[in-house]
């Protein structure tokens, strides 16, 4: 836990992911909402993001609003995403207000990091339609932006990545995606086997 604290009080941006599966096993629940508790206490200074998906993103969220709710960030694909969980006070951002000159770099940054759906992050971004094909897109393209931010939303790429993974297959769904589109940008990542005692 020590070496991750320093290497967030020594990141140029003070932006934290905080996510990952969401069969989040029932008995690590606390265990997610104590650490995310410690961290945002001892770093007051720091944003924590989240995209507010059921199981691990929930638990951290909740440790983190349990300290200072306004150091909690969501970034959602629309504005309306599980509402009810979002913790008042928190800073929410949906992928809809996006400005459209970043759309590129979202897009590049997302199919490199999942080549095998180019054709519907396409779709999505020459009609903006939204149906159970496009879907999938649209959350990978959400969980890009919570990593590479948005200048134009002032939303800070993110410096430092902790995940809770499926430990059999950890590179899988929206939370592989997230971590691969972190590497693609020199953004260190830190997963249960690392922080979880």
């Amino acid at each position: 836990m020590n070496d991750i604290i320093n290497q967030i009080k020594i990141s140029k941006n003070p932006v934290v992911l905080l996510e990952g599966t969401r069969a989040l096993p029932k008995e690590d629940i606390p265990n997610l909402v104590h650490f995310a508790e410690k961290l945002t206490t001892v770093s007051p200074g720091t944003l924590f993001r989240t995209g507010n998906a059921s199981g691990t993103d929930e638990a951290f969220a909740q440790g983190v609003a349990n300290v200072n709710v306004f150091q909690l960030e969501y970034v959602v694909p629309y504005a309306t995403m599980r509402k009810s969980k979002l913790h008042k006070g928190g800073r929410i951002v949906s992928l809809d207000e996006v400005p459209g000159n970043e759309q590129i770099r979202l897009k590049e940054e997302t199919v490199n990091s999942y080549p095998s759906i180019d054709s519907l992050v396409d779709y999505y971004f020459k009609t903006g339609y939204k149906n159970r094909n496009t879907v999938k897109a649209m959350y990978l393209i959400r969980d890009t932006l919570k990593v590479i931010g948005s200048k134009g939303l002032n939303l800070l790429p993110a410096a430092f990545g902790i995940f809770y993974v499926n430990l059999q297959k950890p590179l899988s769904g929206g939370t592989g995606h997230t971590i691969r589109v972190c590497e693609q940008n020199g953004i260190t990542v830190s997963t249960q086997n690392e922080w979880l005692d």
